[in-house]
Formats: structure tokens, C-alpha cells, sequence
């Protein structure tokens, strides 16, 4: 009966500490950034984000952000985030106080699926760490990605 109860318990351990979440696959899309005219200088921190700052063009491993200053950013996530590409609210993890945006910091990105207006812990969310940052300039022309077709 203990060995039975034993093995039972070391199941259950080992069941709560496999994830069985779905990360979607990285598509060639959400890496074709890194060829963009857009793309400017790599940033160790930017600083001027607000608490809720604006975004854009979500990928499952980037995001477009909008600092106070008008300047725009492009977040790199060091794997792909399953929430990311459809979003509803992001938001980044920030030492108390804190006011600069650096890759020590983690992306939160809530998804549709589930969520409920007003509700901040309805549907499902992806935390992801900050990879790199980027300025971005919208203003160049965008570079054309060549197709395998």
C-alpha cells in the first residue's frame, strides 16, 4: 500500500511540473524583421515608457512599442511568446519604480481568448523575457522580403 501510495504521489509531482501549453511555432514572418530597412541601432534600455505605453504589429516574438517622446522601439523576445501575436493588453514587469525598459525585464501579454473587459486576470497571458531592443523607424521604406514561392 505505501509503494502504491508512493508512486501515486511521485506521478501527481511529476504531472504538476510538466506544462502541457501549446507555444505556437516562430514563423519566417516574425523573424523577417531582422533584414528591414526599419531597424535601427540596438538599445541596452530605453527609458520615457509609460505604465501604459502604445503598441503595434505583434509577432509571436516581437512588438512594436511607442515611448512618450514619439520614438518607436522594436521588442525582440528571446523565444516565442504563444500570447504575443494577439494580444489584448501587454504590459512589462517593472522594478518598483522603475522607469527605463531594458532586456532584464519580462513583456506580460494577455490574449483574447478568455478575456473579459474590466477583468485584469481573465484570459490567457504569456510572460516573456526581452531579448533585444531596437529603434524603429517607420519612415524608411520597408524591405522586401524575398519569397521561396
Amino acid at each position: 500500500m505505501r509503494i502504491l501510495i508512493s508512486a501515486a504521489l511521485a506521478a501527481a509531482t511529476l504531472a504538476a511540473c510538466t506544462s502541457t501549453e501549446a507555444v505556437a511555432p516562430t514563423s519566417e514572418a516574425s523573424l523577417s524583421y531582422l533584414a528591414d530597412a526599419r531597424i535601427g541601432a540596438e538599445r541596452a534600455e530605453v527609458c520615457n515608457i509609460q505604465p501604459t505605453f502604445a503598441y503595434r504589429e505583434t509577432t509571436d516574438r516581437t512588438v512594436i512599442i511607442t515611448a512618450s517622446t514619439g520614438q518607436e522601439y522594436l521588442i525582440e523576445t528571446d523565444e516565442p511568446c504563444s500570447e504575443l501575436a494577439g494580444t489584448l493588453n501587454l504590459a512589462v514587469e517593472r522594478e518598483q519604480g522603475g522607469k527605463c525598459l531594458s532586456n532584464r525585464q519580462r513583456l506580460v501579454a494577455q490574449s483574447y481568448s478568455g478575456f473579459t473587459a474590466g477583468i485584469p486576470d481573465s484570459g490567457f497571458k504569456s510572460v516573456c523575457k526581452i531579448k533585444t531592443i531596437y529603434e524603429w523607424n517607420e519612415h524608411h521604406a520597408p524591405t522586401e522580403v524575398a519569397s521561396l514561392d
